[in-house]
Order: structure tokens, then C-alpha cells, then sequence
């Protein structure tokens, strides 16, 4: 398709034209910006370095703007333990993850559905700490 991001035929391929990570990647390059639904798409893929280089800034920037208990900054995050694990840092990975569920805990408390969420994350990357994602 003329004028379409790689990432945008890949995810097509793999996944369909109409699927929401496909429609955000389309949305995110239409802007020129590179958002979280980038690096989700990227993650999805496998495509776990690119995903890197770009978690890191968003995550940090994220929570500098708005703060670390902030819902984006701490999904931000998520994702960064995400790909981490992704990249075979494995402890790093269940770090990242406790401190989200630190935080997730204290500002929305213990029994929020993304706190629940966030603790099955951080109990699947225990679980499979020695094996691929």
C-alpha cells in the first residue's frame, strides 16, 4: 500500500488491515510520532531491540511529564519489563515488573483490575523467567 509504514504491512500481514494494532500503527506514523501502540506493535512482532531503543525514552518521558504513578508511565513501563524479558534480561525484567505492581498498589490499591493485571504479568515472568517469551 503507497505511503504505508513497514511496521504498518508487517503488522497487516500477520494480523489483518483492520485490527486495532494495526489501525494504531497507521494513526501513530500519520502523525509522525512514535507512542506506545508503536512499540507495542513492535514487541508483538518480536522485533524486540527496535522496541527497545524506543521504551526507554517513552517510558522515562512519561513519567517525568505526568509523574510515576501516572497510568501511562506505569503501562510504559509494563511494556519496557516486557521487552526486557523479550531481550533475555530476565531479572531485570521481574524488577521492572515489581515496581510496577508496587505502584500500581499504592496509587489504585490492591484489588484494581490493572493491578490484578499487572501482578499476572509480574507471576508469568517468574514462572517463565528461563525460557523465550
Amino acid at each position: 500500500m503507497p505511503g504505508e509504514h513497514p511496521i504498518e504491512g508487517r503488522l497487516s500481514v500477520q494480523f489483518g488491515g483492520a485490527t486495532i494494532l494495526t489501525l494504531s500503527c497507521r494513526t501513530v506514523f500519520t502523525a509522525s510520532m512514535v507512542c506506545l501502540a508503536t512499540i507495542l506493535a513492535l514487541y508483538v512482532l518480536g522485533h524486540f531491540g527496535e522496541a527497545n531503543e524506543e521504551i526507554r525514552l517513552v517510558a522515562d518521558t512519561y513519567e517525568r511529564r505526568f509523574g510515576s504513578h501516572y497510568p501511562i508511565a506505569l503501562s510504559a513501563q509494563q511494556l519496557y519489563a516486557r521487552i526486557q524479558y523479550g531481550l533475555g534480561h530476565f531479572e531485570a525484567a521481574v524488577g521492572l515488573m515489581n515496581d510496577v505492581v508496587e505502584r500500581r498498589t499504592n496509587s489504585l490499591g490492591a484489588d484494581h483490575p490493572f493491578t490484578a493485571a499487572s501482578r499476572k504479568v509480574l507471576a508469568e515472568l517468574k514462572e517463565n523467567r528461563r525460557t523465550a517469551p
